[in-house]
């Protein structure tokens, strides 16, 4: 079993202090079309895209609602428009969704297993999102470094991490209640802290229905989707843990994301 690490202070702070192309969509004539690439690639990753099963490559163009899967001692980043990035750590899988265009886009990130740092380097305009989204929450970003994983438990619960390593985002948790009915939970996530949401399997969302709550706070079916709060809903919260090899590489790669802006005159905004 590998070694797991808490997020702690001194980790946020490790990972602050080295701080400072791609899905085809139609361009509608106009406006610039989105864009994003495999950008790095180490060891093994597929695409799954359309029934088919294809050999990932860097430089390597992605269409919207591809999955990717990332394999054993494997790494995949990829890159969206010119300032959002996801890298994805082994045994990895990521449905990705892009659409709109770059002044006006619309990203999901959908991690349904494995370990993602997002980094999205500019502040989104008023008419754009980007939600990273798991079987059983979502982070809505509008300019921020996240760290996300999602694994299933020995009782076969679904547990996501999440932490903030810059900026803020909103917080959701997604599932059904003691009741069978789809609620969620909102809170605020800021820099260096993070939550720990476990949701046993027999209370989780069919995974259309998540998408669809992300979208438009409804179910795919139209019906209403409740707020509530932690207590009532009696979910167990703890303290995030990830993988200490994974935390290792995202201090490298937030490391090269550095000399990149660097060496392409890249000015990382200030995020609040």
């Amino acid at each position: 079993m590998k070694k797991k690490l808490f997020i702690t202070g001194a980790v946020v702070i490790a990972l602050i202090g080295i701080i400072v192309t791609g899905i085809l969509i139609l361009n509608t004539g106009k406006k610039q079309a989105r864009s994003a690439t495999v950008l790095e690639m180490s060891g093994t990753c597929t695409v799954e895209r359309s029934g088919k099963v294809l050999d990932a490559a860097e430089g390597m163009q992605l269409f919207s609602e591809d999955i990717l899967i990332v394999g054993q001692g494997s790494s995949t980043r990829i890159r969206i428009d010119d300032d959002k990035f996801i890298y994805l750590d082994e045994n990895s899988r990521l449905r990705l969704s892009v659409t709109g265009t770059a002044d006006e886009s619309k990203t999901t990130a959908f991690l349904e297993r494995g370990s993602m740092l997002t980094e999205v380097k500019h502040k989104l305009s008023a008419d754009s999102s980007y939600v990273v989204v798991t079987p059983n929450t979502s982070m809505y970003i509008r300019g921020t470094k996240t760290l996300t994983e999602v694994y299933e438990d020995i009782l076969g619960a679904i547990k996501t991490n999440a932490a903030v390593v810059e900026g803020q985002v909103d917080f959701k948790t997604i599932q059904k209640d003691s009741t069978g009915k789809a609620v969620t939970v909102s809170c605020s996530l800021s820099l260096g802290t993070g939550l720990g949401v476990t949701t046993d399997s027999k209370d989780l969302l069919d995974l259309d229905d998540i998408k669809h709550i992300t979208e438009d706070g409804t179910l795919i079916d139209g019906q209403e989707v409740e707020s509530t709060t932690y207590e009532e809903l009696g979910t167990k919260l703890e303290t995030p843990v990830f993988g200490e090899d994974f935390l290792t590489n995202v201090v490298a790669v937030l490391a090269r994301s550095r000399e990149e802006d660097v060496t392409e005159g890249f000015a990382a905004e200030e995020i609040t």
